[in-house]
């Protein structure tokens, strides 16, 4: 009895350590702290975080398995690269998920949902008119969140979930770039904001669709 305790008390510790280990290296990669093409070894990141190579391994090897990591022959794993074909698969992926979550979610919205991120995108407008752009960058995910969270397949929403690190890898990466052209990505979240009103599962798939793919173009352009 003593000895199953013990295993499990083992267990339990390096459960939060692989964890922490899976999340922190991941972090790194999104914010681009860890470049792409950049390789990592399990005894540099350990050393880094402090923690033991086990729980290291580990993280390393379901970071390979979710693409943010890659194995080359003779050199081992390797930052996964930030190019735009990345950016390219990753939106087209995105267009598709996001567009089904909005015709899954658009009857379930509720009014004051809508009513909410109205509210807040006439506050703001003037902000980004003049060039204050901080307030939008925190409401304009809330648009995508409320149409995801609201999708009622709840395999739909964890592939949507599980994506998310990776459009924030290529956010991290290319938003400064395009803050230019914020303006036209307010406009496009006014177009959605009006097909949620509408309730109509087609207008809504069309208005997110075709933001997504706006926002993949202003995105690719960048590697010109």
């Amino acid at each position: 009895m003593a000895q199953e305790e013990a295993m499990v008390n083992r267990i339990e510790r390096r459960v939060p350590l692989l964890e922490l280990a899976y999340q922190a290296i991941k972090q790194m990669i999104v914010t681009h702290e860890l470049e792409p093409g950049r390789s990592v070894t399990e005894s540099e990141l350990g050393d880094k975080l402090g923690i033991s190579r086990s729980p290291v391994r580990a993280a390393l090897a379901r970071l390979q398995e979710e693409r943010f990591l890659e194995y080359e022959p003779w050199v081992g794993l390797k930052v996964a690269p930030f190019d735009a074909k990345y950016v390219r698969e990753l939106y087209e992926i995105r267009r598709v998920l996001e567009g089904l979550c909005a015709r899954k979610s658009v009857s379930l919205i509720t009014d004051q949902e809508i009513d909410s991120l109205a509210a807040s995108k006439d506050a703001i407008e003037p902000l980004l008119r003049a060039g204050q752009s901080a307030e939008w960058d925190e409401l304009e995910p809330k648009f995508h969140q409320v149409i995801v969270e609201r999708c009622d397949n709840e395999m739909l929403r964890a592939l949507v979930h599980r994506m998310q690190d990776h459009w924030d890898r290529v956010r991290h990466a290319v938003g400064p770039a395009i803050a230019r052209v914020k303006l036209e990505d307010f406009a496009e979240n006014q177009v959605i904001l009006d097909a949620m009103r509408t309730r109509d599962p087609t207008e809504l798939q069309s208005a997110i669709e075709t933001h997504i793919s706006n926002v993949a173009s202003r995105m690719l352009a960048t590697f010109a």
